[in-house]
């Protein structure tokens, strides 16, 4: 079965835009103080580790609290906003992750397998021809559809992984500098989070602000580590990629040819059915020599129409040769403009 393209190359970003909000996170607002000043909470570090669905729970709590003010609440509703952002990035991140040494580890095997793959002959024009035998004029209309919806997706897939390699081109520069980005960015959280608080400062927003700055925290670490694997494994993946586009290319070409068998196939039906019902009615006006001449006209109309089609499904072979030729051309004239846009980078 073809594989289809990876999901961590779209799951993460070089230009991840991290946002942090210079509001904190949120603390026991189901026990607050009179005044809207509810005590912070005893380990601010346990609050910043709370995982997803926890920070979403307490952003829920906050929400429905009606013991907070309004500039207060969305206040904290905004901290905790960013934390549950930061938390769900770094979700993404650690998936990615996994993905990324999942496919270095079995690269190679995935490749000796696609090059098997790659060896095996196409079908044969005969195989086509027997199962095209057996099939009704509608079942080969049906199969000439498919064929044409089966070489679309193959041709989707192979511009995915074309894709995929371009982006591929000066990746470990981008990853270096957005390593040291990201490390930077740490290095600031880290040093945010020893300065002291305003004195003036509600406990709730100091203490959700630190939960935010250690959700942002732990993402930064997350990006890095992405960032790094990414760079460590970029020459095995950027060969899984060049064999993965490899096959795809195979999987077009395999898919061009059984379409232009299945269209061979059903232009000689079209054709076939098209003399047959011509034949059909220059026969028919033989055995009604004896008929009414308005009769006679009708036949002669029958064989002039039987004619016409027969024309026109010869012509329409040729156009759709014709067409065919054109987009290829201009598949290849696109190939050409994006190999120019690549050299001028």
């Amino acid at each position: 079965m073809y594989c289809r393209p990876p999901k961590c190359f779209a799951a993460i970003s070089l230009f991840l835009l991290v946002l942090l909000f210079p509001y904190p996170s949120f603390s026991q607002v189901q026990q607050p103080n009179a005044g809207n000043n509810p005590e912070p909470i005893q380990d601010a570090q346990d609050v910043g580790e709370l995982s997803l669905a926890e920070l979403k729970a307490r952003r829920d709590s906050v929400e429905n609290s009606g013991d907070l003010s309004e500039p207060l609440k969305k206040s904290v509703l905004r901290l905790l906003d960013s934390a549950i952002r930061f938390r769900e990035r770094e979700q993404q991140l650690n998936r990615s992750n996994e993905e990324i040494a999942r496919m270095a580890q079995t690269a190679l095997e995935r490749i000796l397998e696609i090059e098997r793959k790659l060896e095996r002959p196409m079908p044969e024009k005969q195989s086509i021809e027997t199962k095209a035998s057996r099939m009704e004029p509608m079942e080969l209309e049906q199969q000439l559809r498919k064929a044409e919806a089966d070489l679309a997706g193959a041709k989707l897939n192979l511009n995915s992984w074309k894709d995929q390699l371009n982006e591929q081109s000066g990746r470990p520069e981008q990853l270096q500098q957005d390593i040291s980005r990201a490390k930077q960015r740490l290095t600031a959280i880290e040093n945010e989070l020893k300065i002291p608080p305003p004195a003036d400062e509600s406990p709730l927003v100091i203490e959700v602000r630190r939960t935010a700055l250690m959700a942002e925290q732990d993402m930064s670490q997350a990006e890095i580590k992405a960032y790094e694997q990414m760079l460590v494994n970029h020459d095995p993946l950027v060969a899984l990629i060049t064999a993965e586009r490899d096959l795809a290319a195979r999987e077009v070409a395999r898919q061009e040819s059984l379409l232009k068998n299945w269209q061979a196939r059903v232009q000689s039906i079209r054709e076939l059915e098209a003399r047959e019902e011509r034949v059909a009615a220059e026969q028919a006006k033989e055995l009604a020599v004896d008929l009414p001449p308005f009769i006679q006209e009708q036949f002669d109309r029958n064989i002039k129409l039987g004619k016409m089609l027969e024309e026109i499904t010869a012509e329409e072979a040729k156009i759709a040769i014709i067409l065919q030729q054109k987009r290829d051309r201009l598949q290849l004239l696109d190939e050409e403009v994006a190999l120019a846009q690549e050299q001028v980078k």
